[in-house]
């Protein structure tokens, strides 16, 4: 015969730990992983109405500043994971030799003011950026791309109707 003492008792156990794991797993969304950075931003962040185009390839193209050269001609990809230029716009942007294929620009300026300062980047040849513009797709020239560690510091609204999106 089994007894039912320690069944109770190691069922008692079993969802004891059950019912902690799932207040755990519950709860740690609201715990912060990590204290929030100090902001020295004001409590209510700057718009900005920045002006972009859709290019003869659909693509969102925004005139961008590095180190306060350029205007350089950029695309807007949500997909990619950082800004990513090829060299001899690095070079006309005022950054010479890289390190590993990333380097620093002290400034980035999109027209309609978003402003971003030590943006990192990567620096090399976009073989499908060289294609397009070689073929003429787009209709313009495009010198780069503007990834995740651009867009992300921002809250960006798009409406494709509209010639301006807005950055705050």
């Amino acid at each position: 015969m089994f007894p039912l003492s320690r069944w109770f008792s190691s069922s008692c156990r079993r969802a004891t730990l059950a019912l902690s794991a799932a207040l755990i797993f519950m709860l740690a969304p609201a715990m912060p992983m990590q204290a929030a950075p100090v902001s020295s931003r004001a409590s209510t962040p700057a718009t900005h109405r920045v002006f972009y185009r859709l290019t003869d390839s659909s693509h969102l193209l925004v005139r961008v500043k590095l180190n306060g050269r350029g205007p350089f001609n950029f695309i807007i990809d949500t997909g990619a994971p950082a800004l990513v230029l090829g060299p001899d716009v690095a070079r006309r942007a005022g950054v010479g030799p890289v390190k590993n294929g990333w380097g620093t620009f002290n400034t980035l300026e999109v027209e309609g003011g978003a402003r971003l300062n030590r943006v990192a980047a990567r620096v090399e040849e976009i073989p499908q950026l060289r294609a397009m513009n070689a073929m003429g797709l787009p209709g313009a020239h495009l010198d780069g791309v503007l990834g995740y560690n651009v867009l992300a510091p921002f809250r960006i609204e798009i409406d494709l109707t509209q010639p301006v999106m807005t950055w705050t």
